[in-house]
């Protein structure tokens, strides 16, 4: 998604200055080494006069039988398209288009290694308006198509080793480069796994569209918790990890230790810090029974598999606060959108957005415990959400504001 410079310029300009809320002390904002650190206390927004999305999403696309165009296996991502509609990646590697009504339009690609087919598809961009970028992270291939759906052309990243796994997403930056993010793999722990909790170290790397060696590194981040017994290695409970965001000429980070964002550039220099103190994220033992509840229902009823499921669960301590927050993401005008760690639920219920500037506005809660957000536009958002029958929905909702 392509946000206007002015957001970031926004972010940038108050460098120096203190305090720019109406409420005294409940938004400050301070300069320390040239870094700008903007400080909420309170929401802007008073109690029931925030955003809130439509009652009923505006257009809705998924059946659980009939037209294969709107059955999904599994939406590994999506994306606004600039002239009305949307694009959806699906788990059978195929690229799909839908109007603004939700009208099937075009299909592209499958599975394979050719020009044109994915082996594992899992980001989708709009270029300048006319074309679509697709990210295959298992062949480390782009692959740009028209917006009609026809096959332009190719190109081979070449990551380093220790970016070879774990490639994650694919951000299009305004000057034509691409930030690629990795994270959610053991290969990224490094050395000798032990036991114990450990985390990994995700490269963050700047490619040219062409492809071919990266033109640089944006930095090193801690990502993914991971907590490795006897019997195998897998997260902990309420896991720390690591998000990622582009936002114009920056890279939003989250680490999720607080609730705290990091604001880089693509040299990974620390540029501004926006931030909530004194967030309570202690581990409560409903936090716990939640957790375990949700694994245990979503685990096969194969007895065996259970077993193991609850074999794991006893020999992994749960910690003593849990991650701040699961991931971030950025709206068309600038605003930082925050998903809280879901405990009992499958994607965030609530997401915390923060103006261009910093300051925190409140809370925007989704329709569904399943419901995952794939792009925000500045007035509707792009999610996909699951039926009682575990059948995949794709559709738009207005964001009321």
């Amino acid at each position: 998604m392509r946000v206007p410079t002015a957001a970031v310029a926004a972010l940038l300009l108050c460098a120096g200055c203190r305090s720019t809320s109406r409420e005294a002390g409940s938004f400050t904002v301070e300069d320390s080494a040239g870094v700008r650190i903007a400080e909420s206390t309170a929401p802007a927004w008073k109690e029931g006069s925030g955003w809130k999305l439509s009652d009923k999403p505006m257009v809705e696309v998924g059946v659980v039988e009939g037209d294969p165009r709107y059955q999904f296996n599994w939406v590994a991502g999506g994306a606004f398209l600039p002239g009305g509609g949307f694009a959806i990646l699906d788990a059978s590697n195929t690229l799909r288009a839908f109007s603004d009504r939700g009208a099937f339009m075009w299909s592209a690609g499958h599975q394979g290694d050719g020009p044109g087919e994915f082996r594992r598809a899992v980001s989708v961009e709009a270029l300048d308006g006319d074309s679509l970028l697709v990210f295959d992270a298992s062949m480390a291939r782009l692959s740009v198509f028209t917006m009609d759906g026809a096959f332009i052309r190719s190109a081979k990243l070449e990551p380093p080793a220790d970016a070879l796994y774990g490639m994650r997403d694919i951000f299009l930056a305004p000057d034509g480069t691409l930030i690629l993010t990795t994270g959610g793999s053991t290969g990224l722990l490094g050395g000798t796994v032990s036991e114990g909790l450990q985390r990994e170290q995700d490269p963050v790397l700047r490619f040219g569209l062409e492809g071919g060696a990266p033109l640089g590194t944006v930095g090193v981040y801690p990502g993914m918790e991971w907590y490795a017994t006897k019997g195998g290695i897998g997260p902990p409970p309420f896991a720390h990890r690591v998000s990622f965001a582009v936002r114009d000429t920056t890279l939003i980070v989250g680490t999720s230790e607080t609730m705290s964002l990091d604001v880089r550039s693509f040299d990974g220099r620390l540029l501004g810090i926006v931030r909530v103190p004194g967030v309570d994220l202690t581990v409560t033992d409903a936090d716990v029974q939640a957790y375990r509840a949700l694994l245990m229902s979503r685990a096969p009823q194969d007895e065996a598999v259970r077993k193991r499921v609850m074999d794991r669960l006893d020999a992994v301590p749960p910690p003593a606060e849990k991650a701040a927050y699961s991931n971030v993401m950025v709206d068309a005008d600038g605003n930082l959108w925050v998903g809280e760690l879901p405990v009992g639920t499958l994607a965030p219920r609530r997401w915390t957005v923060f103006s261009p500037e910093g300051r925190l506005l409140g809370d925007v809660m989704v329709p569904d415990e399943t419901f995952q957000i794939l792009d925000l536009g500045a007035d509707a958002l792009l999610g996909v959400w699951m039926d009682d029958l575990d059948v995949q929905h794709v559709g738009v909702y207005a964001i009321r504001k």
